[in-house]
C-alpha cells in the first residue's frame, strides 16, 4: 500500500523548510555583516598598533639624538663643535672627544657610533670600525647629498639617513645615520658635521611582534627597515593590482611608513567562535522549528481530523455522530454543514420508513 502524505505532514514540512530558509538567509546575513565588520575592526586594530609602533620608533630615534645632543652641555664640547677657531692642541683633544664619544656610546646601547668631522681636517670617531663611506667633512657630505636631494650645509641642520654599511667581514649591515652640520655660534658658518649611527636591529624591535612581513619604508617605497634582512634596500612589492595588500602608517614627519600584513589570527579564531556559535544556534533553532512546526500543523489540522474521523464513521454507516467543534473557522463551517446533511439524510431515512410502512399497511 503506497503510503499518503497526510495534511499535517504537509502542512509541518512546509512550516518546517520555510522556517530553514530564513533561517538560513538570516544567518547568512549576519555572518556576512559580522565578517565585514570583523574585518573593519581588526585593520582599525592593525593601524593603532602601527602607529603606537611608529610613535615608539620616533621615540627611540629621538632618545638617540637627546643623547648625542648632551655633548653640547659640556662647555669645552660645546667649543670644539660650534667654533671655528683652529685646533691647537688636537692629541689633548682628541683624548677629550673620544672620551666624551665613549661616555655616550656607553650610556646609550642603541648608538654604536659617532664620529666628528671639521672642515679644518680635525676628526675623532668612537665605536665599531667599519666603512662607513666616508672619512673627513668632504665625504661625509657627499654621502648626505647623495641620500638626501638638494642637502645644503647652508640651510639644512640635522637629518635621519638610512645607509647600508660595509661591514669588515665583506658583509652589509643597515644603520640610521644622524647627521647634524656644526655652526660657529657667532658667524653661524658651517664648522663640521657631527655624525651618530643607530642599527637598525634596534628599530626593527620596535615593530617585531607585527611578525616577518612588516617593514619601513621611505617616501619613494625603498625598504629601509624590515624584520627579513634580505629585503633591507629594496623596493616595496606590489600585487597585481598596483596596490601593497598592507596595512601602512606613516612615522612622525619623516616621510617614513611602517608596513605591515594584516594579521589575521585573531580574525580568524573569532570568525571560527562566531561560525561555531551560529552553527549551534541552528541547530537548535531547527529542533524548535521541528516542534513547531509539528505543534502548528496538529493545531491547525485538529479540526479536520476530527471531521475526517465523523466522516469514516458515516461510510461504516453511523449516522448519529455530529461535528461539535467550536473553533469558528472554515472547518467549522464545512462540519455543520456536514451535521445538515447528516440530518436530512436522517430525516429523509425516516420519512422513507414510513412510507413503506403505510404501503405495507394499505395492503
Amino acid at each position: 500500500m503506497k503510503y499518503r502524505f497526510g495534511l499535517m505532514g504537509k502542512i509541518a514540512v512546509s512550516l518546517f523548510i520555510s522556517s530553514l530558509i530564513i533561517m538560513f538567509l538570516g544567518i547568512t546575513v549576519l555572518y556576512t555583516r559580522f565578517r565585514t565588520e570583523a574585518m573593519r575592526m581588526n585593520q582599525l586594530l592593525q593601524e593603532a598598533n602601527l602607529e603606537i609602533a611608529g610613535e615608539n620608533i620616533v621615540e627611540k630615534m629621538d632618545a638617540a639624538e637627546y643623547t648625542a645632543i648632551s655633548l653640547f652641555f659640556d662647555k669645552d664640547m660645546r667649543n670644539i663643535l660650534l667654533s671655528k677657531r683652529e685646533v691647537n692642541n688636537k692629541v689633548e683633544l682628541h683624548n677629550q672627544v673620544y672620551g666624551n664619544f665613549l661616555r655616550i656610546l656607553n650610556t646609550t646601547s642603541s648608538i654604536s657610533r659617532i664620529t666628528l668631522y671639521r672642515k679644518d681636517g680635525f676628526s675623532v670617531s668612537a665605536g665599531l670600525e667599519n666603512n662607513y663611506g666616508h672619512f673627513d667633512y668632504d665625504s661625509c657630505l657627499k654621502v648626505i647629498q647623495k641620500h638626501i636631494n638638494n642637502f645644503s650645509e647652508e640651510s639644512n641642520y640635522a637629518v635621519w639617513i638610512p645607509v647600508l654599511i660595509n661591514l669588515q667581514n665583506g658583509t652589509q649591515e643597515a644603520y640610521f645615520m644622524n647627521a647634524r652640520i656644526l655652526r660657529d655660534v657667532s658667524s653661524s658658518e658651517p664648522v663640521g658635521i657631527l655624525t651618530f649611527y643607530v642599527k637598525e636591529k634596534v628599530i626593527s624591535q620596535m615593530y617585531s611582534f607585527f611578525g616577518k612581513d612588516s617593514y619601513l619604508t621611505d617616501s619613494e617605497g625603498k625598504i629601509i627597515s624590515a624584520q627579513d634582512r634580505e629585503r633591507i634596500g629594496k623596493m616595496e612589492e606590489m600585487d597585481n593590482t598596483g596596490v601593497p595588500e598592507t596595512v601602512f602608517v606613516s612615522v612622525g614627519d619623516r616621510q617614513w611608513y611602517l608596513t605591515a600584513v594584516p594579521e589575521n589570527t585573531i580574525l580568524d579564531a573569532t570568525q571560527d567562535t562566531a561560525f561555531f556559535t551560529m552553527m549551534t544556534a541552528a541547530g537548535f533553532c531547527t529542533f524548535l522549528s521541528m516542534a513547531a512546526a509539528f505543534l502548528i500543523s496538529r493545531g491547525l489540522t485538529h479540526n479536520i481530523k476530527y471531521l475526517k474521523e465523523i466522516i469514516e464513521c458515516t461510510g461504516a454507516g453511523n449516522l448519529n455522530l455530529r461535528y461539535q467543534g467550536k473553533s469558528g473557522d472554515e472547518v467549522d463551517y464545512l462540519g455543520k454543514a456536514y451535521n445538515k446533511m447528516l440530518d436530512d439524510i436522517q430525516g429523509y431515512i425516516t420519512e422513507d420508513k414510513k412510507s413503506r410502512n403505510k404501503f405495507k399497511m394499505g395492503k
